[in-house]
């Protein structure tokens, strides 16, 4: 399980790029029953405030989508590619260039899927309402693509599902 939080005093290089509470990183817990946990540990930090973090598995290597938080001195709000150099659980690669225009739309809440050979990552535009898409055969090259979802949707999640799932 990955999430993005905040610790007090934690990172202070880059406490000024942004609200002093609000300088996140990913950490993470593992577990096998989701009874017993492992202790929370850091998953990614590249150095910049970090939230938003979607996993993913190309090929036979890891990669996450991850939203550059950093607020000043000039908002970054994009969304950037990394890559594990290991398993799962990293090491994780620098991250990529921005692949969505601030400019545009400040992005957040990626999700990422495979259709056929291409990738779509879906993201909320969330200063601006709606949601935005970006398509990808090589997570290199990102071209925008048209999506219209219902009114309101928030930081989803698209995913294929086959037969139904039974709840207990």
């Amino acid at each position: 399980m990955i999430w993005a939080t905040t610790i007090t005093g934690a990172f202070p290089e880059t406490a000024h790029q942004g609200d002093e509470k609000y300088n996140h990183r990913i950490y993470c817990t593992t577990t096998k029953d989701f009874v017993t946990w492992t202790p929370k540990q850091l998953f990614f930090n590249d150095g910049y405030n970090v939230i938003d973090a979607f996993l993913f598995k190309q090929n036979n290597r890891y990669g996450m989508v991850v939203k550059d938080e950093t607020l000043k001195p000039k908002p970054a709000k994009n969304l950037r590619i990394v890559w594990s150099t290991g398993d799962v659980m990293g090491p994780w690669s620098k991250s990529g260039a921005p692949f969505t225009d601030n400019q545009r739309a400040w992005a957040e809440g990626p999700s990422v899927i495979r259709v056929d050979s291409t990738w779509l990552i879906y993201y909320d535009m969330y200063n601006k309402g709606g949601y935005g898409a970006v398509e990808t055969g090589d997570f290199t090259t990102f071209n925008p693509v048209t999506v219209t979802l219902p009114k309101g949707i928030r930081h989803g999640t698209i995913f294929a599902l086959g037969a139904p799932l039974a709840f207990k």
